[in-house]
């Protein structure tokens, strides 16, 4: 048994970290990012089980431990208490952990390894439970193995799962074969004629063989001096990959095609408010979304002879309610340049032969579990492998436009805004179909009646986006924009008066209300925005107000009318249309929100001032909104210390003083009769 402390001397601690009076690590403010690695130690092969004693302390916040040798990752898990698991580790001469936060405070205080002693018959009943936890986190080889030693020594009888999974000759065989349609296509001039079996594979089979597939994350820091750590250039190098010319890639500029920044800074936000998240935003171009609109594809080098490749052929996967596109590049190994999440930005590379991926990690932020993706993504590959051989035939496939946000504020903002870019550009003159996958929020040729001329193929559901896609044989493109133009807004504004009406408003000013009911709750809200509105009353003598949220606040509405006084108007806004939202937002003379999709009707295509509120972490957003919409009118927020969180991390309630809300408010109104 080993018991490594956070004081153990082989660890490397973030600058987010630190070791308190019990010898403990702490990480005290909300931290999404590596915490620790090390410490760099031998072990023998082996069975181990890692206990890990730490906790994340945010409610919505988790931990993620890797485990890592040899340039290879052994396992992967993420956990929100202590936690114990299983891996095989081979002789390594350093075992390295590496301990990442996910939107949370956290508390570390051991981590404990112990090695099985496999060869003791006492321990073979745990060996059966072990593998039962463990058949897809190490090599399927191993278990094999480990399984018909207990097979033939008859200590115990195994599990119905174990010898379904491992120790069924039909099973391995179908591992094997899967193995070997996995390296056929991701070879260069794949074909389906060099197969040699006809076995298919459903998506859930390939995905559990996937999973079994390790892989290492090399992350690049382009903006830095040093864009790589010497670990992880040492893993480049060890499989022949160039760290300089992965970051040519990264920071590639098409010169045929104008650079287009994701969004410009607001001057109405200061360099002390905008995060970190903010300003990569910023350093994302989106150029080469044009070139793959109009057939001229998308560039990357390859890491190993350098040469200058070019990419039609994309898969697009929507993954965590977003559009991800692997385009293919034949190098001298086949490797896949991943775009993708909000901004549609590149995130990262992936070479199949090796399980490698490189992280872009300026690019934008880690959006999201890059090794789940890739294992979907490898997933999709083999069980549509004709389809796959089909759609590489084409050497230049056509291009269609795909989107499906399933978030309001990211619809409107990032695709509407991107298909608006495209409009503008003539960049659409190179697309044939529109595809759309669900959860749309409104009918895009109402906002955009001249793509009514292309193709429509609507995808309903979430899963058959690759399949679908691929069958049709479009190569994607994700239109997305990170600002919201004069012509975006003139649509929104044109098309709200054709499919909207509004009742006639006589008493002044309009006070958009936003609540919400689930999480993210201001606990006192109903009367807390009674007393704002019966305060603003004795100043006006007569106002109205416009209560917007879901269905599900249909209480907090009749809660809110029974405290207001007789002179207030007040507005169902429960129920509205889309378009009827927009209308009502270009009427209000101010508003008061929760931080979140909601502000999307007022402060971009409104351009309303008035206030935001929201547990902490949501308040840092407010910089995106305003630098997305230029010279967008101030969105006021009360200090994080006027701010009581029931909870903590993302989402979590909270308690406001609403006078507070009233003095930013009261400025807000200031600023609408200042502007009119």
């Amino acid at each position: 048994m080993t018991i490594l402390a956070p004081t153990h001397p082989g660890f490397v601690l973030s600058n987010v970290a630190r070791i308190d009076d019990n010898g403990n690590l702490r990480v005290d403010n909300i931290h999404c990012g590596g915490v620790f690695y090390g410490p760099y130690i031998s072990a023998k092969a082996g069975i181990y089980k890692i206990s890990i004693d730490g906790e994340s302390e945010a409610v919505d916040g988790s931990l993620y431990c890797d485990v890592y040798a040899g340039g290879c990752t052994y396992a992967g898990r993420e956990f929100e208490g202590p936690l114990s698991f299983y891996v095989h580790i081979p002789d390594t001469e350093r075992l390295e952990f590496r301990l990442s936060a996910r939107n949370t405070t956290l508390s570390f205080r051991s981590l404990e390894i112990n090695l099985l002693l496999l060869d003791d018959d006492v321990n073979f009943n745990k060996i059966c439970d072990i593998l039962e936890q463990m058949p897809l986190d190490c090599d399927m080889e191993i278990l094999f193995n480990l399984a018909d030693r207990i097979s033939n020594l008859q200590k115990t009888s195994l599990g119905e799962k174990i010898k379904q999974s491992l120790v069924d000759s039909t099973f391995k065989n179908r591992l094997i074969s899967w193995r070997r349609h996995y390296e056929i296509i991701n070879s260069s001039r794949y074909s389906i004629l060099r197969y040699t079996d006809e076995n298919e594979f459903s998506y859930d089979e390939s995905l559990k063989f996937s999973q079994n597939l390790k892989l290492t994350r090399v992350n690049l820091r382009a903006q830095h001096d040093r864009p790589v750590t010497d670990e992880d250039l040492c893993i480049l190098r060890d499989h022949g990959y160039n760290a300089e010319i992965i970051a040519a890639t990264a920071a590639y500029r098409d010169p045929n095609f104008p650079p287009r920044a994701w969004q410009h800074r607001s001057p109405c936000t200061s360099i002390k408010e905008r995060s970190l998240v903010t300003e990569a935003l910023c350093r994302i171009d989106l150029g080469f979304q044009d070139a793959l609109a109009v057939g001229a594809g998308i560039t990357a080098f390859c890491p190993i002879s350098g040469e200058k490749l070019t990419s039609r052929h994309g898969f697009a996967h929507h993954f965590n309610a977003s559009i991800q596109t692997f385009y293919r590049f034949d190098g001298v190994e086949t490797f896949y340049l991943a775009t993708g999440a909000y901004p549609n930005s590149r995130m990262f590379l992936f070479f199949p032969k090796t399980g490698v991926y490189v992280d872009f990690e300026d690019q934008g932020i880690r959006w999201y579990n890059y090794e789940t993706l890739i294992h979907e993504f490898i997933a999709e590959l083999v069980s549509c492998h004709q389809e796959v051989a089909t759609f590489l035939k084409n050497q230049a496939p056509p291009r269609a436009a795909i989107f499906g946000l399933s978030n309001i504020g990211h619809f409107f903002w990032n695709e509407m805004g991107g298909l608006d870019h495209a409009l503008e550009s003539n960049s659409i003159e190179g697309i044939e179909s529109v595809i759309t996958v669900p959860n749309q929020f409104m009918d895009y040729t109402k906002l955009f009646p001249e793509l009514g001329k292309l193709k429509h193929i609507d995808i309903t559901s979430a899963r058959s986006v690759f399949k679908k896609v691929l069958s049709a044989g479009y190569s994607p493109v994700h239109f997305t924009s990170g600002s919201i133009t004069d012509s975006l807004f003139d649509r929104i504004r044109n098309t709200s008066l054709k499919y909207s009406s509004l009742p006639q408003l006589t008493d002044r000013p309009l006070i958009w209300i936003n609540v919400r009911s689930g999480n993210k709750i201001w606990l006192n809200q109903i009367e807390g925005y009674a007393n704002i509105l019966n305060e603003l009353q004795k100043e006006y003598g007569r106002l109205s107000a416009i209560i917007q949220g879901m269905d599900d606040c249909q209480e907090i509405y009749d809660g809110i009318c029974n405290l207001t006084h007789k002179n207030i108007q007040i507005f169902n806004g429960l129920n509205l249309s889309i378009f009827e939202k927009f209308a009502w937002a270009s009427q209000s003379d101010a508003f008061i929100c929760v931080a979140g999709a909601g502000m999307t009707f007022l402060v971009w295509f409104a351009n309303v001032p008035g206030v935001a509120h929201s547990e902490h972490a949501h308040l840092d957003h407010i910089p995106w909104w305003l630098d997305a919409r230029a010279n967008a009118l101030p969105v006021f927020i009360p200090d994080k210390s006027q701010i009581e969180e029931v909870g903590s991390g993302w989402y979590c309630n909270y308690n406001v003083d609403w006078k507070i809300l009233l003095d930013l408010l009261r400025k807000a109104l200031r600023i609408r009769h200042e502007c009119s």
